[in-house]
């Protein structure tokens, strides 16, 4: 099967759905005749022939018209791949293929490090495959606050030497009443190192490593506060691959474990983007094209694994037992322990790189993809909000603070009920939100800088949104007032079109058409004018760009507006196109797209009230201040 090609600017997005790299779970096989039969795993189907893999790493080959017919429904229901065939018995051992191997030890890279590194192979066939293409019932109950059993203090985190030194991550975990982190030094010329680090959020306290050479960074804390879960870091995808089991107890750290939980035929979207650990101890990872495994800490080996959708960071519940995630245009909740679907629920469009979160309680789930929050009753299942997003990049990070508003993009906090982009931590380069506790880690780190143990929204966020919604004078617009509309902007013979899809898109928050309100949405179109775009691995091209707007106005002031290009992120090339060409064509003409997808804010503020229209919230502090 030949997928098209994508062509990224500035980064490679993965456009196709990629094949899960673990085999289907074991069963019991039967042949047409009822008389022999098999405990095996399914490896492949080609030219009408079955491999499996038995129990002890043996295959064994039949042809498809010799299963039962129970047998060859489950085999047109797999993916496929290529192997061999059998004779008396129809199951036959196929000869040799990957056996099972013992994992091998081998001395640490590292010369910081003492002892020896267990290189673990991973075994993929015998993870358990949980589908998610059935309906399920919701039957997932949440488990209400779970209140903190110590009182979290904040983390002072050692000054950085130079410019070189960046934090890369924070990984709490409150069952451990800890969080570890790292810094890595990048100085030109030199080898990069790095120092992972645990801090006690009940003391403040803080265990520093010493330096190891490399990148890594911290994804997920053990619970017994002292076990990190470390990948290998890097610009490129093929650097984050690899995972690593540091022990960090005092003193230097001990590299105990290192695997790759991705198979190499997925590069470059293995890369790991997401982990942490559930309350069964199981370790859960989530790759780039959207596969989630759970893992056996000890072993590092597989437990299960499900295909969630390309770029999908999961989350897991309050009390760590349930796992929500993003496929097939589905929320899907998954019960850890049990390997089992409880709850499946639609989602209205498909969302690019869709982040999910529980609330503290676990009551609403969050999912927030670059133009938009979603928010679900966890109780019912049903969707609860659909709150659009402006000027607000999330980059994969959300937290679900309070029950009413959501952390995005490590800094912005938007109030989901009454869909108000609130305020701005500025200076916060790295953050964790889990069971309402947040943790905001300051950008000031030649000052020496802080992990921020905080409830949000603070005090002073809190009076800002009660002074807005009990002060009606200080609202240009709310969902449900009448608006004029301008389309004159908008290119003659498509003014009727776009006049058609914003009247509709006003009605879905109740507002209504009326030449004479004070509150004017505007449309235009503006361009086309030239510019330079430059794609990774396919270089720099022309093209003609048109901006499509959306503003409402007050009294002749932009109070809030978004806009659309023509633009692509990314480019699909289908066989015998090239990217000049495809080009040349998108830029031909504007993109009247973001006018049928637009949906209104529920609250506009007056100009000059505290929030301009090119801001993306109502407040803004440094982190150290709020």
């Amino acid at each position: 099967m030949r997928f098209p090609r994508i062509l990224c600017m500035t980064v490679v997005l993965c456009g196709v759905s990629i094949t899960a790299v673990f085999a289907a779970e074991m069963r019991r096989w039967t042949d047409s005749s009822g008389k022999n039969s098999i405990q095996a795993a399914f490896v492949s189907l080609a030219n009408g022939k079955v491999t499996l893999e038995g129990e002890n790493g043996k295959k064994f080959e039949i042809e498809l018209d010799q299963l039962s017919k129970a047998d060859q429904t489950y085999v047109k229901d797999q993916e496929s791949n290529p192997f061999k065939e059998a004779a008396s018995s129809p199951f036959k051992p196929a000869g040799s293929g990957m056996s099972s191997q013992k994992p091998q030890r081998a001395p640490v890279n590292s010369s910081d490090s003492s002892g020896k590194l267990l290189v673990v192979r991973v075994n993929r066939k015998r993870s358990n495959q949980i589908r998610t293409d059935s309906q399920e019932e919701w039957a997932y109950q949440p488990p209400g606050e779970i209140p903190l059993e110590f009182k979290p203090r904040h983390i002072t985190l050692p000054k950085a030497a130079d410019v070189f030194e960046k934090l890369t991550g924070i990984a709490p975990n409150l069952a451990a009443g800890k969080v570890a982190f790292g810094f890595t030094s990048g100085r030109p010329g030199k080898k990069p190192t790095t120092t992972i680090s645990i801090g006690d959020l009940t003391t403040g306290r803080v265990k520093i490593s010493e330096e190891i050479s490399g990148e890594y960074t911290p994804l997920a804390l053990h619970d017994d506060g002292e076990h990190v879960v470390v990948r290998s870091n890097g610009f490129a995808s093929q650097n984050k691959t690899d995972l690593f089991i540091w022990h960090i107890s005092g003193g230097d750290p001990v590299i105990e474990k290192q695997f790759q939980p991705y198979d190499d035929s997925l590069a470059p979207h293995n890369e790991i983007t997401w982990a942490e650990f559930a309350a069964n101890g199981e370790l859960i990872t989530c790759s780039q094209n959207g596969v989630i495994v759970g893992w056996n800490f000890e072993t590092c080996q597989p437990v299960f694994h499900v295909q969630a959708g390309n770029n999908c960071i999961p989350a897991l519940s309050p009390d760590r037992t349930v796992l929500a995630f993003y496929a097939q245009k589905q929320i899907v909740l998954l019960d850890v322990a049990h390997q089992k679907v409880i709850g499946v629920t639609s989602v209205p469009r498909e969302p690019s790189f869709p982040a999910l979160a529980f609330s503290p309680s676990g009551a609403r789930i969050a999912c927030a993809a670059h133009t938009s929050i979603l928010v679900w009753n966890g109780i019912t299942g049903e969707l609860e909000r659909d709150v659009p997003l402006k000027s607000i990049h999330i980059g994969g990070h959300i937290g679900f603070p309070a029950e009413s508003f959501v952390l995005l993009g490590n800094q912005y906090l938007v109030d989901v009920d009454n869909e108000i982009p609130l305020w701005t931590y500025r200076s916060t380069v790295q953050s964790s939100v889990t069971r309402g506790l947040a943790l905001l880690a300051s950008s000031n780190l030649l000052q020496g800088g802080s992990i921020y143990a905080v409830t949000l929204p603070h005090p002073e966020a809190v009076q800002l949104l009660e002074t807005i919604i009990s002060k009606p004078e200080l609202v240009a617009y709310r969902a449900g007032d009448p608006v004029r509309l301008d389309v004159s902007k908008i290119p003659a013979d498509h003014q009727n079109q776009v006049r058609d899809a914003l009247t509709k898109a006003l009605g879905t928050v109740r507002s209504t058409v009326n030449e004479s309100a004070p509150v004017t949405v505007m449309a235009s179109i503006t361009g086309p004018a030239s510019r330079k775009i430059r794609f990774m691995h396919a270089g720099e091209f022309d093209i003609q760009e048109y901006l499509s707007k959306i503003d409402i106005m007050y009294q002749n002031e932009r109070a809030w507006g978004t806009t659309s290009t023509n633009v692509p992120f990314f480019v699909t090339l289908k066989k015998g196109e090239n990217i000049a060409t495809k080009l040349q064509e998108l830029g031909a003409k504007p993109s009247y797209g973001v006018f049928n997808s637009v949906r209104f804010p529920k609250v506009v503020v007056k100009p000059g009230q505290g929030i301009k229209a090119d801001q993306p919230t109502l407040g803004a502090s440094d982190i150290d201040r709020k």
